[in-house]
């Protein structure tokens, strides 16, 4: 689908990236300029890959051959992809060419242990069970709202709609897999990008279920305690390791959950260009959850001069806000994240310090809200109550005043 949606890039009458996406008027320039000077590196980026990919592939081949059962087809899988991840993590940070990432984001996201876990036939069921009733009614009103004008996304374009079948198929094959989690927005625009990448739907599925499991845990079902916990940590980092931008950050009033809530829930791909987006993929695939902190604060530091610089809450969004879409140098962003802030902590553990002070705080708004409620029904209770005896006053006054005017009192009586 990726080669698809490349041969129709610059059809909708903009200039489009490599993916499809048309790159804003005001960064054609800079779009431009980068690509340029990109040019040379990427073949030499992609012959290093080459000889990477081939060698990975052969290690797999040798687990794969030593295995006669299911226990350990679960293990080898799961050594496959530790392996993986200790080959490519020097060479991530220069980015993973297109044309392979859809081998090696399932294998980084452990995509072959999963499936041998939980059984071969659970995505072919899911898709049976889609193909009946069982249909998510909310995902589907978003459908046509991921990329919009994006050709494979785009019912009027020549393969929209069979992109948008895609995208039906993966999310609610999802929402009925873990139906605790069921559907979330921002869902919608990981698998976008996925499938945009020309990755099987099925490794669209599995990859989705690792990042709501282990990359962004508790972020997608009610009361999202892990959306509250990562604005916790992001502060906590922030404020010790970019002191001057968090000063900036306090003087114009702007809460990190404003900034948190949009790059983690659906992976910084709201705004930033494709390619950016896919670097930081394959950063986060292979290192973890700890690569979108570090990727986080190396944002807001390479914004630091413009937060010192605006004046006010309404300039700080709007410079954040350019600043995305025009990210097109992914070697700078990535290389402060992994350079600068190589030593922020486990991630990990300040997540398992952090819920239970959050799930504290739920409860407590939830008790909150209660009272709240029940204050707010006794005193509707009240007023209706009120409003029932004024009616029973009103109607009494109206019945004597109509006894008295039918039988008036005699002059002597």
């Amino acid at each position: 689908m990726f080669s698809k949606a490349r041969l129709e890039s610059g059809s909708s009458g903009g200039t489009c990236d490599e993916y499809g996406f048309v790159v804003p008027e005001q960064h054609v320039q800079k779009y431009r300029e980068h690509s340029q000077k990109m040019a040379n590196r990427r073949q030499e980026i992609r012959d290093q890959w080459t000889v990477l990919l081939k060698e990975i592939k052969e290690q797999g081949l040798q687990i794969d051959a030593s295995i006669t059962s299911r226990s350990e087809a679960i293990e080898a899988f799961g050594a496959k992809t530790r392996s993986c991840r200790k080959l490519v993590r020097g060479p991530v940070i220069q980015g993973i060419p297109p044309e392979m990432r859809p081998t090696l984001w399932p294998l980084l996201c452990g995509v072959e242990k999963a499936r041998a876990a939980r059984g071969e036939q659970v995505y072919p069921s899911l898709l049976q069970r889609c193909e009946g009733k069982e249909r998510n009614r909310e995902l589907e009103l978003d459908l046509d709202r991921t990329f919009p004008g994006h050709p494979l996304l785009d019912r009027e374009s020549a393969h929209g709609d069979l992109g948008i079948a895609s995208l039906h198929r993966v999310l609610n094959s999802y929402a009925l897999h873990n139906p605790q989690v069921g559907y979330c927005q921002a869902m919608n625009f990981i698998a976008g990008v996925l499938l945009i990448m020309d990755l099987h739907e099925e490794d669209c599925f599995w990859i989705i279920s690792h990042i709501s499991d282990s990359i962004l845990p508790n972020h997608f079902a009610a009361p999202m305690l892990g959306s509250q916990v990562d604005n916790k940590i992001l502060k906590l980092l922030a404020r010790k390791h970019l002191p001057a931008v968090w000063q900036h950050l306090d003087r114009l009033g702007l809460d990190l959950a404003m900034l948190s809530g949009q790059w983690f829930l659906c992976l910084f791909c709201n705004r930033m260009p494709c390619e950016t987006v896919c670097r930081i993929w394959d950063l986060v695939f292979c290192k973890g959850p700890q690569a979108i902190f570090q990727v986080a604060l190396a944002a807001l530091k390479l914004c630091g001069g413009m937060l010192a610089a605006a004046e006010d809450l309404g300039e700080a969004m709007e410079g954040l806000r350019d600043f995305e879409t025009s990210l097109f140098d992914a070697d700078a962003l990535l290389e402060c994240a992994a350079i600068d802030f190589a030593g922020i902590g486990d991630v990990t553990k300040l997540r398992e310090q952090l819920l239970p002070d959050a799930r504290k705080e739920w409860q407590e708004y939830r008790r909150k809200m209660a009272a709240y409620q029940l204050q707010e029904n006794v005193r509707k209770g009240k007023e209706r109550g009120r409003e029932l005896l004024m009616s029973v006053y009103s109607n009494v006054n109206s019945a004597v005043s109509s006894l008295t005017s039918e039988h008036p009192p005699s002059a002597g009586g």
